[in-house]
């Protein structure tokens, strides 16, 4: 009995390693070549919220936007840059925006690793 515990248990954990990879989705990268990495933009979108989402932002075609959430970052050479996360009801289940000169550009998810 302990034997199968324990190998489900460490077979659950080598799923759990898996889970961002099953997305394909490692990292996102933005047109100022800023990259952040998916779980750090999967927890932010965990406060997306209906209230934040406004006109301005960008329509998503694919689907339905439940939630928006932002935050600002400084580039490396100190210029802060707002970003923007759209909660969507599609896979990988957040869009990720960088605001530049007054437009909403999307930071594409790529794979690999930081």
């Amino acid at each position: 009995m302990k034997l199968l515990f324990a190998a489900s248990t460490a077979g659950l954990a080598a799923l759990f390693l898996l889970v961002p990879t099953a997305y394909g989705l490692q990292y996102y990268e933005c047109e100022s070549s800023r990259v952040f990495g998916y779980q750090v933009i999967s927890s932010y979108a965990k406060s997306a919220s209906p209230d934040i989402i406004t006109a301005r932002d960008p329509i998503f075609d694919g689907g339905e936007i439940k939630g928006a959430y932002r935050f600002t970052s400084n580039q490396p050479d100190g210029t802060p840059t707002t970003y923007l996360i759209q909660s969507v009801n599609v896979e990988p289940y957040q869009r990720l925006f960088e605001s530049s000169e007054g437009q909403w550009r999307i930071c594409t998810p790529k794979n690999g690793h930081l």
